[in-house]
Formats: C-alpha cells, sequence, structure tokens
C-alpha cells in the first residue's frame, strides 16, 4: 500500500509562502532564499520542498499501523492560520476566535521545530536507560513508543500546555514596510526574556510565567506577533528598521541551521551576538549572592556552584507572576 503525507512539513508551506521571492527569474518557479546561518550561503528552493521530514508527526501504531491523526491536526490549525492572515494583513480588529486561532498556531510553532522537540528527546535518553535496567517489559515498551512518536507527542502537548497561556498575554502585530523585512527560521517562535541579562546565568532561561517574557513570531515579512504580559503596545504597531534588525537578530539566533529572507538579503547585524548593558549581572553587583560566602576556589566549577545556590525567594520576586497577577481571559 503506498504511503500517504508522509513527507510532512516542520515548518508549514502556508507559512512559508508569505516569504516567497519578489520576482522569480524567468522560466522557473517562485522560491523562497534559505540561508545557511553558518556560511550565510543563500539558495533559492520551493517552499513545497523545504523543511520538510518523513512521518516527522505520524504515530507509529504497535500493529505497524501509520496514525496521521497528528498531522491532520496541524493541518486545522495551519488552514485556521491562513483565515486570520488576511484580517491581520488589512490591520482588522481581531476577534476572540482569531486570537485563539493565533494563540495555538503560535503554540504549534513553539512544539513543531525539530530542534525543540529533538532536544526534548535526549531529556529522555537517561530515563530511558535506567527502564532498560530497572522497569518492567511493559514499562520499556510504553517508553519505547513515546520515544518512537516523540515529535508528535512534543507537538500536542506544547499545544495544549502554552495555547491557553498564550491567549490570555497581550498580543501585538509589529508592521514594517520595509522590502526584506522580518525574516524566520526552522525554528521561528522564539521565547525570550530581555531582561535575563540581569539575572544570574543559572536563571535566564525564560517561561512562560515569567513576567518579563516575550514571545515572538514573524508572521510575514511584514508582520510580527508579539506576546507579552504587560501590554505596552497597540495591536498593530509600525516599527523603525532599528526593531526590524534587533527581532531579526532574535530570529537569526534561535534558528537551528536555516534562515529565511524573502529578498535574500543578509545583514551583518543579524548575527551579531552584541555588547552586555552596563546593568548586567555581575557576581560583585548582585545584592543577595554577594552577601553569600566565597567557596574554596579548589573546587572545581566553585563559582558556578555559589551562583546556582541563589534562594526560592530570589527567583521568585524577580521573575514569576503569581497566579492573581496574570491576564484574565478576555
Amino acid at each position: 500500500m503506498t504511503k500517504t503525507h508522509k513527507h510532512q512539513h516542520t515548518i508549514p508551506r502556508v507559512y512559508l509562502s508569505s516569504w516567497l521571492e519578489p520576482f522569480t527569474p524567468p522560466g522557473q518557479t517562485a522560491a523562497i532564499h534559505i540561508v545557511t546561518k553558518e556560511s550565510k550561503e543563500v539558495r533559492r528552493k520551493s517552499p513545497t520542498k523545504s523543511f520538510t521530514s518523513n512521518d516527522r508527526y505520524t504515530v507509529h501504531l504497535s500493529d505497524g499501523e501509520r496514525n496521521l491523526d497528528v498531522e491532520n491536526y496541524l493541518g486545522r490549525i495551519e488552514t485556521d492560520f491562513n483565515g486570520v492572515l488576511q484580517s491581520v494583513r488589512d490591520r482588522r480588529n481581531l476577534s476572540t476566535m482569531h486570537r485563539a486561532k493565533l494563540a495555538v498556531f503560535t503554540a504549534a510553532m513553539m512544539g513543531r521545530a525539530p530542534v525543540q522537540s529533538d532536544s526534548f528527546r535526549r531529556q529522555l535518553q537517561p530515563l530511558e536507560e535506567i527502564v532498560e535496567k530497572a522497569g518492567t517489559p511493559e514499562q520499556a515498551e510504553e517508553l519505547s513508543e513515546y520515544i518512537q512518536n516523540h515529535a508528535a507527542y512534543y507537538t500536542t502537548s506544547t499545544i495544549e500546555a502554552s495555547a491557553p497561556m498564550l491567549f490570555n498575554m497581550a498580543p501585538s502585530i509589529l508592521m514594517t514596510n520595509d522590502a526584506t523585512g522580518f525574516i524566520t527560521s526552522d525554528n521561528p517562535a522564539v521565547m525570550f526574556n530581555p531582561n535575563a541579562y540581569k539575572l544570574p546565568p543559572f536563571y535566564r532561561a525564560p517561561g512562560l510565567a515569567t513576567i518579563d517574557v516575550e514571545i515572538t513570531l514573524p508572521l510575514t515579512p511584514k508582520h510580527l506577533i508579539v506576546y507579552t504580559h504587560r501590554r505596552h503596545l497597540p495591536l498593530y504597531q509600525l516599527v523603525d528598521m532599528k526593531a526590524v534588525d534587533e527581532l531579526n537578530r532574535r530570529t537569526w539566533a534561535h534558528a537551528n541551521q536555516e534562515v529565511v529572507s524573502k529578498t535574500g538579503i543578509v545583514k551583518d547585524i543579524w548575527s551579531q551576538p552584541g555588547e552586555p548593558p552596563k546593568d548586567a549581572w555581575s557576581p560583585e553587583s548582585d545584592p543577595v549572592l554577594s552577601k553569600q560566602p566565597k567557596f574554596d576556589e579548589s573546587i572545581p566549577l566553585a563559582e558556578e556552584l555559589r551562583q546556582s545556590t541563589l534562594s526560592h525567594e530570589y527567583w521568585r520576586s524577580r521573575t514569576w507572576l503569581s497566579p492573581e497577577m496574570l491576564p484574565k481571559r478576555r
């Protein structure tokens, strides 16, 4: 029997179509410009053949059958997104349903990028070794099935957990008239805390409940949605080139291997790491850490250990939203 839906997009084709090149050479089909992050080499490729993986979201059953429920579910999310996109392009006020569909699409993009689900797979490696040694055959079989289908399970779990939180956050759609505009990548939904540099390195990983967190997703080269817990912009906001370049730096930094530029232009500023701000955290300036006793420097990783011993209250007071502070569903 011929397998259907074997080639599955990790980045949706309907999403990539917004980055089709503005001018197509005579005799060729329309393509997107894919930039290799490491070498900055630019190549043209059809969006149909870009960012695909065999059976990425197929659930393989114990009887050998292929379950396509997750792939079909993602297809419905893409269709919903495509319907909302025209309202975004026209700068219409978004209904509650439109906001919900955008939240679900953003959550799906957070979960379906291979760099995310593959990282989750690696985290399961120690558990797999433990179950093989000390678990029952049933537990080993169950974990093996979960690992085999980890991409499908990780994606759906991310949507289930993240979409309601995104819906309750404040969205703003940033716009630009620049020809190249916003770039996208093989990992386009970025969760980033712009104030993380003020925290010790051990505490800089962002989370959806972090008060300063921003989730950004380029929707088209002209539009980028940003979710925050603090509304500071109107729903639609035109931004200058400095802001566009800074957001493209963020997208570039979180890309795994490839970036997409509508015009094929690549700016050096996108790959520049930048300089730490003057108020960046340091052990000497930290009001809590500076009061802690010094560890014996002869102990390996002593300073890293000292930085990791900050109190739980320190962490909560600086970064986390209490339940009563979370925005209510609109």
